[in-house]
C-alpha cells in the first residue's frame, strides 16, 4: 500500500471535493466538503449531489432547525382566516412538543419527495 501523505509533509491526509451547485445558465455557485478518508469516498460524496442537482431534489445544507423554519413561515403567512391561521399554529406547536431540533435539511431528507414539502 502506497502513504499519502500532504504536499506539506503532514501525515494526516484526506480527500476533498469541490461542486458546482448553480443552476444551468447560472453563475457558479462552489461547494467544497473534506475530510474523506478515500477518493472513492469523496468520489461517491460528490456524484450525489450531482444526482440530487440533476433530478431537482437537491437541498441546501442549513443549520436551521424545521421547527424555526416553520415558525418562520407562520409568521410570513397571510391567509383570511384565524380559524386557518390558528389551525397551522397548532399544527407546527404539536410535531414539535419534543424540541423541534432537527435540522431542516434532515427533514427534507426523510420525506419521500422533497418538493412535497
Amino acid at each position: 500500500m502506497v502513504d499519502r501523505k500532504c504536499t506539506c509533509g503532514s501525515e494526516v491526509f484526506s480527500w476533498t471535493y469541490v461542486v458546482d451547485v448553480a443552476a444551468k445558465g447560472q453563475a457558479r455557485d462552489k461547494r467544497m466538503k473534506d475530510g474523506f478518508k478515500t477518493k472513492a469516498d469523496a468520489v461517491g460524496a460528490m456524484n450525489a449531489i450531482e444526482k440530487d442537482k440533476a433530478e431537482g431534489t437537491y437541498v441546501e445544507p442549513s443549520k436551521l432547525t424545521a421547527k424555526a423554519y416553520l415558525t418562520q413561515w407562520l409568521a410570513g403567512l397571510t391567509v383570511q382566516s384565524a380559524t386557518t391561521q390558528n389551525g397551522y399554529k397548532n399544527a407546527v406547536e404539536h410535531l414539535f412538543r419534543g424540541g423541534g431540533r432537527l435540522p431542516l435539511v434532515a427533514a427534507v431528507n426523510q420525506a419521500e419527495d422533497p418538493r412535497a414539502l
